[in-house]
């Protein structure tokens, strides 16, 4: 069919046609966005900071880490400003410190305080860019002293026979009691460990159910803890000793 009403026909196909791929693209974007809703640019912040500052005899530092809980708000992977100011013991400004442009890992950076005792205030504010505008985020703490984590005790046989397991019970302690630990207890002459948490000023018993040792002879039977997050005070107490004679298995003969 040719003509004027063929032409009218074909236009108003097209038309349709276009109508609809728009409709489906318009009905794909609007889910698109439901599904990956656009950070706000309001005012009020979607992200906030959390500060984490803990002192020793070498020195202290300050972790902030940028969380948000706010869907279409993503982790940032750079900061474009840090100040930091930290407070003498009068409430006075004793340092300021300015990054630009500092870079993230898993949304957290952990800047150099230098000597700063306990008990200090201390302050950051944040610029941080997204592609609607940049935001401030602001925090506060205080500095808090490092674990101490100790061998206080380790607990085994006097006497046990090579190759045969036997149990060993380790208790591990915190003294400073500002801030809990993880690490790993280790038993070297076994070549067994296991992972501890330790609460602030807590202890934790770690249970070594079958131990074995190849070599007869006296031994110090020694558990170490290694591996503690966040870095200790003192690490010359992570090691303990207790004295295992360990004898030959007797040679049985069938007569």
């Amino acid at each position: 069919m040719h003509g004027p009403l063929h032409n009218r026909i074909s236009r108003r196909t097209a038309g349709c046609a276009l109508a609809a791929a728009c409709a489906a693209a318009i009905a794909a974007s609007t889910a698109y966005a439901e599904e990956k809703p656009a950070c706000p640019s309001s005012a009020d912040t979607p992200y906030r900071m959390t500060l984490t500052a803990l002192t020793g005899p070498g020195g202290a530092d300050l972790t902030a880490a940028i969380e948000t809980a706010i869907d279409g708000c993503a982790i940032p992977t750079e900061l474009k400003k840090i100040q930091v100011k930290t407070f003498a013991a009068d409430g006075t400004v004793a340092s300021t410190r300015n990054i630009n442009d500092a870079a993230l890992t898993n949304g957290a950076r952990t800047i150099d305080l230098g000597d700063v005792p306990r008990d200090r205030h201390v302050e950051a504010d944040v610029l941080l860019q997204t592609s609607e505008r940049t935001f401030v985020v602001r925090g506060a703490t205080r500095t808090l002293l490092r674990p101490d984590l100790v061998v206080e005790s380790v607990t085994a046989p006097k006497q046990v026979l090579a190759g045969r397991p036997f149990a060993v019970t380790v208790v591990i302690a915190e003294r400073n009691k500002d801030v809990g630990a993880k690490a790993t207890v280790v038993l070297p002459a076994a070549g067994v460990t296991r992972p501890v948490e330790i609460a602030a000023g807590g202890t934790a018993t770690i249970e070594f159910p079958a131990v074995t040792l190849a070599e007869a002879g006296r031994i110090g039977l020694a558990a170490e803890i290694r591996n503690a997050s966040p870095a200790q005070t003192d690490a010359t107490n992570d090691t303990l000793a207790t004295p295992v004679e360990v004898l030959r298995p007797p040679d049985l003969v069938v007569e």
